[in-house]
């Protein structure tokens, strides 16, 4: 009576449709491009990066579309913040300087205003993945048995 809640009775979700996620990513790449190329910098620079970590987030999920919510974004923020540190190497500056659309991928230079906005986006990930991702019928079933 008094003791821990039953957490049984929680919904689970549905595990991770990759045709969803296909479709997400595109969509994601389109609005980056599109904060990127069409709003200043001071705006551009931060939108950008929570949807890099977004976009991120989301092809993690396509490779492990049964891991944990937290678990992805945990993994997005540390790829994030794995190609901005390589960004202190002159390697993506290079790469970019060479074929210019990899800019866009690993960046050219480090900033660690661009931390908080992988952070955000990440979080923010994790939010979209908690609300939007349908929850499963045996979970529902469950739940309903429970009261």
């Amino acid at each position: 009576m008094g003791g821990a809640p039953d957490r049984s009775a929680r919904p689970e979700a549905a595990p991770r449709s990759r045709a969803r996620i296909l479709f997400a990513a595109p969509a994601i790449v389109v609005l980056g491009l599109t904060l990127r190329f069409g709003l200043p910098d001071a705006a551009a620079d931060p939108l950008g990066g929570a949807c890099y970590a977004l976009l991120v987030y989301v092809l993690v999920a396509f490779l492990a579309p049964r891991a944990s919510r937290w678990l992805l974004g945990g993994v997005a923020l540390t790829i994030c913040v794995g190609i901005e540190l390589f960004q202190l190497t002159a390697i993506p500056a290079r790469l970019a300087d060479a074929v210019p659309p990899v800019a866009l991928v690993l960046g050219s230079g480090y900033s660690a205003a661009d931390l908080p906005p992988y952070l955000a986006g990440a979080f923010l990930a994790v939010l979209l993945d908690r609300f939007l991702r349908p929850q499963s019928g045996r979970g529902r079933a469950r739940a309903g048995q429970s009261r």
